[in-house]
């Protein structure tokens, strides 16, 4: 007996692993990519918040405000590749109330891998930043030192 056509059409299984693939891979491929990118983002956010604790921490325990030596602390604080350019360092003197302090604020641009084929609204560069507080001690605690920038 003779089939027809459209029936000889539908039993054929021949590339069906090949189409199944075509059709996984770019899911597959997004989720290993998102998954390389929120481990990306928490590594810098982590990485900026210990640059500007350690910074601020510096700041505090400098007599004088050197913001100079505390953008270097800084920026040896980050590691691999933060420690390259893009990374900014605003130190800023803070006044609330009776507490003054040095405000550290440590910024770095991210750019995504997984959300960047095809939609331009993803794949523009994040920022992340972090910032860190210090009180300094009372002006009678402090003993007054020249400030040199290296730390």
């Amino acid at each position: 007996m003779m089939m027809s056509q459209g029936a000889r059409f539908a039993r054929a299984t021949g590339g069906a692993a090949a189409v199944e693939f075509a059709l996984v891979l770019p899911i597959f491929l997004m989720l290993v990519l998102g998954i390389a990118d929120f481990w990306r983002i928490c590594f810098t956010y982590n990485a900026l918040n210990s640059a500007a604790g350690q910074a601020a921490r510096y700041a505090s325990l400098n007599s004088q405000d050197c913001t100079d030596s505390i953008k270097l602390v800084a920026n040896k604080a980050m590691t691999g590749f933060l420690a390259a350019t893009g990374s900014t360092v605003v130190v800023a003197t803070t006044t609330t109330g009776s507490i003054t302090g040095t405000t550290v604020t440590v910024s770095r641009p991210l750019n995504l891998i997984a959300f960047g084929w095809g939609y331009a609204k993803l794949a523009h560069s994040r920022t992340l930043s972090a910032t860190a507080f210090s009180a300094r001690p009372p002006v009678s605690v402090i003993k007054y030192t020249s400030c040199t920038a290296v730390p």
